[in-house]
């Protein structure tokens, strides 16, 4: 057997999405590894891989506010 852990189960997305039905949500991961064991009692995330994510997340965000382009 190998434990991998694994997240996805949000509970304020579908409290959010009734609330504000008209509403995008996109949710992000940085722990998207599975050797990061997410949700897991030894849960971890490398301080790198973080960082780049909170980067890709900012330039990602960065082009959506240009969308659609005139």
């Amino acid at each position: 057997m190998v434990d991998l852990g694994g997240g996805g189960a949000i509970p304020f997305v579908a409290e959010f999405a009734a609330a504000y039905p008209r509403a995008a949500v996109l949710i992000t991961s940085p722990g998207g590894d599975p050797a990061s064991r997410a949700h897991s009692t030894d849960e971890n995330l490398h301080l790198a891989d973080f960082e780049r994510a909170c980067l890709a997340e900012a330039l990602l965000f960065t082009e959506l506010a240009d969308w659609p382009r005139t």
